[in-house]
């Protein structure tokens, strides 16, 4: 398997594409993987798309992209892949959950035929506002055998009011979309943060999974205890202070980040990830970021050798830290090292989970 990365400044949708067409486009190309901000013309950029690659197009809308050109907005990042390799493409309903089922047989059934292949992946990408990803992630996990998936939620640059999947040259809302892939090149799946729990444990007492939203923490306000846990009043919390102390879940050994979005009128907290009663959370103390990056991906590079396409799904959140530690710049050149291309995103998928602050992705060796 071929692939090729690109990214493309141009703001206007034709110059875009033809742009992007120019840096990979490939002769004996299969599908292509597209992350564009929201800020294009969507539906012509679909067309447009679809027109001059006429290979199948996949994608999302994000809140910044990862390309050579580095971490960007308002731009459109792609990778084109070319080559031996079988592929599927399956868009779910995230309001209609009776088609699961009969989309995860066909998988199944799909990697039986191409068991002589060494490697397979899954990358799914969802609607990042429908808050169906801990369903949708779990559902997969549970009736696709040994198929490990990453992926990203779609976002709409910090506006939170539409996010949109491409899938068959269309831009659409409660949709995910996930491309399966059978290789036998070299494949690492990556997942890692920068964050390790620290501090009491605290239980949640009282929260609303399908809303997202953290009432209790010890039988206590959540966000008073949660404050209190920092050793500041309520009124001291911001976005600044809880992006850098995030709620951190730990399932067999691993630590999982819970972000939080706001805090309401009513002391709750509303999370960028499900929570549920009985969950045993602490605050998430910060590791040095860079370190923890050059680390997780020289280990993928290690597995693979030289990575041609590392295609990625970082937080958006991890993004605001970048920039507010001037940490940019030093990304840039690790991401691009290891010819990163993804985007931005308003959540992470890793196999069965959604998480948050977390950096995902699929590294291909060459």
């Amino acid at each position: 398997m071929i692939c090729k990365n690109g990214g493309t400044k141009k703001q206007s949708v034709s110059e875009a594409v033809e742009d992007l067409f120019s840096q990979i486009h490939q002769v004996d190309e299969r599908c292509l993987l597209v992350f564009a901000s929201p800020d294009f013309d969507l539906p012509d950029l679909a067309r447009e798309l679809t027109a001059r690659f006429k290979v199948p197009v996949v994608g999302c809308t994000t809140s910044g992209e990862i390309s050579p050109l580095g971490l960007t907005q308002n731009s459109i990042s792609a990778v084109s892949l070319a080559g031996q390799f079988e592929f599927d493409i399956r868009s779910f309903d995230l309001n209609d959950t009776s088609s699961w089922q009969e989309q995860c047989d066909e998988v199944e059934t799909l990697t039986r035929k191409h068991s002589a292949y060494k490697n397979a992946f899954g990358i799914l990408l969802t609607d990042g506002l429908a808050k169906k990803e801990e369903h949708l992630a779990s559902f997969l996990y549970e009736h696709i055998v040994n198929l490990p998936v990453v992926g990203g939620s779609a976002g709409d640059n910090f506006r939170y009011q539409c996010t949109q999947v491409l899938i068959d040259g269309q831009f659409r809302s409660s949709t995910a979309v996930l491309l399966t892939v059978w290789t036998d090149s070299q494949i690492s799946v990556i997942k890692f943060d920068h964050f390790y729990p620290s501090g009491d444990l605290m239980v949640v007492t009282g929260a609303d999974p399908a809303e997202r939203i953290l009432y209790e923490l010890n039988g206590a306000p959540a966000g008073r205890e949660y404050a209190r846990c920092l050793g500041i009043q309520i009124e001291e919390l911001r976005s600044d202070i809880w992006s850098q102390s995030p709620l951190v879940l730990n399932v067999s050994g691993s630590n999982y980040v819970r972000s939080i979005y706001k805090v309401n009128s009513d002391l709750s907290l509303s999370l960028f990830c499900s929570i549920e009663e009985g969950y045993l959370l602490s605050i998430g103390k910060k590791l040095p970021t860079l370190h923890t990056v050059e680390e997780n991906l020289a280990a993928a590079a290690s597995e693979v050798g030289n990575i041609q396409s590392l295609i990625t799904f970082d937080c958006a959140l991890r993004k605001l830290e970048y920039l507010a530690n001037n940490e940019l710049e030093d990304m840039n050149r690790i991401l691009t090292h290891y010819n990163a291309t993804g985007f931005s995103s308003y959540g992470e998928q890793y196999n069965a989970l959604h998480v948050n602050q977390t950096f995902t992705g699929i590294a291909i060796g060459e």
